[in-house]
């Protein structure tokens, strides 16, 4: 984030691609509560959805059905998506230099992943992948368990925040 705001002028302006429930658990009380960034744009195919999510934050005339609406009125998006649409989605953006989070996975294919780097290389854009898990208290714990324990081979641990989603009910 720290590059993208020393290359804009004034905060940095976002777009949030893909309104479902990681959105507007996450994303969006995150986008609206920094100082650093604007809230310019959201986007999903379902205008039911923008309605609801335009009137519960109070925005205003910034929700698009088209994502690519959002060329020209932001410097950097998120990609909440169906995982299918990460690759295809984030390589538009980013050939357009626009700087791209995208949700984990990063993409579907080892092919995709490869095509979203080469996109954000060849356009001097930013991509990242939203591993936020690593930064939660019980993943620091651990590590930081392990490393006490003189190192050595990690032992497998699983940990989860929230209420647990049935297998592929989002991809």
């Amino acid at each position: 984030m720290a590059s993208i705001v020393a290359r804009t002028k004034g905060p940095v302006r976002i777009g949030i691609i893909g309104c479902g429930a990681i959105a507007e658990g996450a994303h969006l009380p995150a986008v609206l509560s920094s100082p650093q960034v604007e809230l310019a744009a959201i986007s999903d195919l379902n205008a039911s959805r923008l309605q609801y999510l335009r009137r519960r934050y109070r925005l205003g005339p910034i929700a698009f059905q088209d994502y690519r609406e959002v060329v020209g009125r932001v410097d950097a998006v998120i990609l909440a998506l169906p995982n299918h649409l990460h690759a295809p989605v984030g390589v538009e953006l980013l050939s357009r230099g626009i700087h791209v989070l995208c949700e984990k996975p990063l993409a579907v294919t080892r092919h995709e992943c490869e095509q979203l780097t080469q996109a954000a290389r060849s356009a001097a854009s930013i991509l990242a992948v939203g591993f936020v898990a690593r930064f939660s208290g019980s993943y620091s714990r651990l590590t930081t368990s392990s490393a006490h324990r003189g190192g050595g081979r990690p032992s497998p641990a699983t940990t989860w925040r929230g209420p647990r989603a049935a297998a592929g009910s989002w991809s």
